[in-house]
């Protein structure tokens, strides 16, 4: 996968989380993902299609890691679990990427 393809996409994300979730980001390095297992408990699949290329961009986050974002966008304490407004949140934070 090109660089050219994919930095505006980490950049957008980057960005959105650093301004929704008030935390700095430091993305891991891009990949091609290998079988159908996420790597975190909250995964965002976001899919792409034009001309030239088919693919998804898939933003995975630990509980841990998504509890705070969440938190942190609510201005409220982090939860203790992954429950189904933790979940709706981070659905439509990954729906702004």
């Amino acid at each position: 996968m090109k660089a050219e393809f994919i930095n505006p996409f980490l950049t957008a994300a980057k960005n959105v989380l650093e301004t929704m979730a008030q935390t700095q980001v430091t993305p891991q390095k891009p990949r091609l993902k290998e079988g159908n297992t996420s790597y975190g408990e909250v995964t965002g699949i976001i899919g792409m299609t034009s001309e030239e290329i088919t693919g998804s961009m898939i933003v995975s986050f630990t509980e841990k890691c998504i509890l705070k974002i969440v938190a942190n966008m609510l201005m409220e304490d982090p939860k203790d679990k992954i429950d189904d407004e933790v979940v709706d949140q981070g659905a439509n934070h990954c729906h702004s990427l």
